[in-house]
């Protein structure tokens, strides 16, 4: 996500690492090897990824550099579990373009999603859909029927998640996990890439 560009010329779930991600990756597989040698899991501790390539490349770094975990097993024998309501925000039509660009290549549809920011784009950023995309308020209504996957875990005995995912994605995860108001969700910026 460095390359705004790409965003023009191919799918965000198509977007590698940059040249800094497999690092990245790497000291957090190192983090995560090093928390759990100091906090044993009670069990199996399954690893979550969005199916994006970055995230998926992520994943594969963090466990190529977190040996010691007793990671769980999918059925089909793989160490990382892939759920793509983990993905990203959709910005559909409007993914890979400025301001300028959508309000000229898109101008009723810019023009409603501007009217749905509000003039302070305060809670509009919440819940303005754009034209062909999602809300985070969509974003934070998927991700509800993720939990009950993370409640059936915790009745099998899974009880500790890794979970690789995206920025705006974390944060409406922590803020429908959480039931906090929409207005925490604005508070809050982008983490960071691989930040725990």
């Amino acid at each position: 996500n460095l390359d705004e560009s790409l965003f023009r010329t191919m799918g965000d779930h198509n977007i590698a690492l940059s040249e800094k991600g497999p690092e990245q990756a790497a000291a957090l597989g190192k983090f995560v090897n090093e928390y759990f040698r100091q906090n044993p899991p009670k069990g199996k501790v399954r690893l979550w990824a969005s199916p994006y390539l970055r995230t998926t490349q992520t994943a594969q770094g963090l466990l190529a550099n977190a040996p010691d975990v007793n990671w769980d097993f999918s059925a089909n024998k793989e160490q990382i579990f892939f759920d793509a309501r983990l993905r990203e925000r959709e910005f559909g039509y409007f993914d890979g373009l400025n301001d300028e660009q959508n309000a000229e290549a898109y101008p009723i549809q810019w023009q409603h999603y501007q009217k749905l920011m509000g003039e302070d784009k305060n809670l509009g950023k919440y819940y303005a859909t754009p034209y062909g995309g999602e809300s985070a308020a969509d974003v934070s209504v998927r991700l509800h029927t993720y939990f009950e996957t993370l409640w059936r875990d915790q009745a099998k005995g899974i009880t500790e998640h890794v979970i690789v995912n995206h920025g705006l994605t974390l944060r409406c995860f922590v803020n429908a996990f959480f039931h906090q108001h929409p207005r925490d969700f604005l508070a809050e910026k982008n983490p960071s890439n691989t930040a725990v």
